[in-house]
């Protein structure tokens, strides 16, 4: 008997006849079958082509198998070889939401054709078959690592599969808070929180990944270190109030004030280094230098709280009770030079500067019924006194903090008197245009503070 390579109907088929031409067979009926040969006496069998494909072989492939067949030979075809997945992803890494395009089309199969491309993002989330197409498109709403990959299967449903370069989905913002956490119908614990800030489909801003960093029963007043890797809160922990200091993620909670002066509150952290505070319950504002761990008092006298520092570390803005008002003044970074930055017969409390240096935001009463009945709206004065009202609706928007690049304020609301006080955030650029509020908690919380982005 002779193997030989035979003609079907539509294409070649590898097949046998008897030595006088006739009793032709097909050896391969099936794709992948095996081809076996042996001697005319019956001894000698073995397997020639390990897996030979239904199809249409020319040139030196249908000599190499016809040879295989005639001589006997070792076999010149072996196992189904696996696809090869090749893949690249564009870009790597960005802000949440992130639009990723992949591209599979260097996939290909060494004795075949690819066909399906299966996509996994790396989200747990989705995966995506393609039978039309080597490419795709993802977006990945939620910050966080991911490592995508593509499996290709070709035509005799072998796999093969690659895992891309990782992919970073960054938080646009990532804010810091105190949250009240009910314990009892009576009892409530402060804490601080960290969390995310992403954008959905629509574009408004959620707030995701919250953690809680604190345990202790009042802990408030969270502000971020310059570059963004440590916070500051204040705290009675230890008895009484005191500025602690901690790692971003919780870790190396630590009492920094209570050595150096009494009752220190409403810390903030300038790029020098140096923290400025409110000391005594509002009877002074001083400096702690914590790499000399020292304290110097710069202001004392009237009823004063929150201080905060400009930009560029030189000037102090802070609120100051006086002749039943409160008021923002501005004073040089040694205490020299104090002013009375709003002045106006409102009450105005609450500074915070603008990224530039060029202002400060504030919530004030004015054009309001009055703050203690629960009115307030947030302003914004430059350095040359003209003055911007920001919000403008019933109820009180409090506690002003905007983002480093300027872009994105976000603030504290009360809606009516005995209410939570819930976080919002808006463009810098609709301030007044509620529809663009992005309710970011439904818990009561405030102090809400913008981490720097480096």
């Amino acid at each position: 008997m002779k193997n030989y390579l035979g003609r079907g109907s539509d294409n070649i088929r590898i097949g046998s006849i008897n030595q006088d031409g006739t009793g032709f067979r097909e050896l391969a009926k099936e794709d992948s079958t095996p081809i076996y040969s042996m001697k005319p006496d019956g001894t000698g069998f073995r397997q020639i082509a390990g897996r030979v494909r239904r199809g249409f072989y020319t040139g030196l492939a249908a000599v190499a198998i016809g040879a295989a067949a005639l001589t006997g030979c070792d076999s010149l075809f072996g196992p189904n070889e696996l696809p090869v997945a090749e893949a690249t992803r564009s870009p790597g890494e960005g802000y949440a939401p992130l639009s990723v395009n992949f591209d599979g089309r260097a996939s290909y199969d060494p004795d075949g054709t690819i066909e399906k491309y299966i996509w996994d993002f790396g989200d747990g989330i989705n995966a995506k078959d393609s039978t039309s197409g080597a490419v795709a498109e993802y977006t990945y709403r939620m910050p966080g690592e991911y490592a995508p990959s593509l499996t290709v299967v070709d035509n005799d449903g072998d796999t093969g599969t690659t895992t891309l370069e990782s992919i970073t989905a960054e938080a646009e913002h990532q804010i810091a808070f105190s949250r009240w956490d009910v314990i009892t119908e009576d009892n409530r614990d402060e804490h601080i929180y960290v969390g995310d800030l992403t954008r959905t489909s629509e574009g408004k801003y959620i707030l995701v990944n919250q953690k809680r960093l604190t345990n202790s029963t009042q802990d408030t007043q969270s502000t971020w270190s310059p570059d963004g890797t440590e916070i500051l809160f204040t705290s009675p922990r230890e008895g009484k109030f005191a500025i602690w200091r901690m790692n971003a993620d919780g870790s190396n909670q630590r009492n920094i004030s209570s050595h150096l002066v009494e009752r220190a509150m409403a810390a903030d952290w300038c790029s020098n280094g140096l923290i400025v505070v409110n000391y005594n319950i509002g009877e002074g504002i001083g400096i702690i230098n914590p790499d000399e761990d020292t304290f110097t008092s710069i202001y004392s006298g009237d009823r004063v709280d929150l201080p905060g520092w400009s930009p560029d570390c030189s000037e102090i803005a802070y609120q100051r009770y006086i002749n039943g008002n409160w008021e923002v003044y501005l004073m040089d970074a040694n205490g020299g030079n104090q002013r009375n930055f709003t002045n106006n017969p409102a009450h105005d409390l609450l500074p915070v500067w603008l990224p530039d240096g060029s202002g400060v935001l504030f919530a004030s009463d004015r054009n309001t019924t009055g703050i203690y009945s629960g009115e307030a709206n947030l302003y914004l004065q430059n350095l040359n006194g003209i003055v911007t009202q920001l919000t403008d609706i019933p109820g009180r928007e409090i506690y002003p903090s905007i983002s480093s690049d300027g872009n994105s304020l976000m603030f504290v609301r009360l809606r009516h008197i005995g209410d939570a006080t819930i976080p919002y955030l808006t463009p810098m650029t609709s301030t007044r245009d509620t529809t663009t509020w992005s309710q970011l908690t439904t818990k009561e919380s405030i102090f809400p503070t913008f981490r720097p982005r480096q």
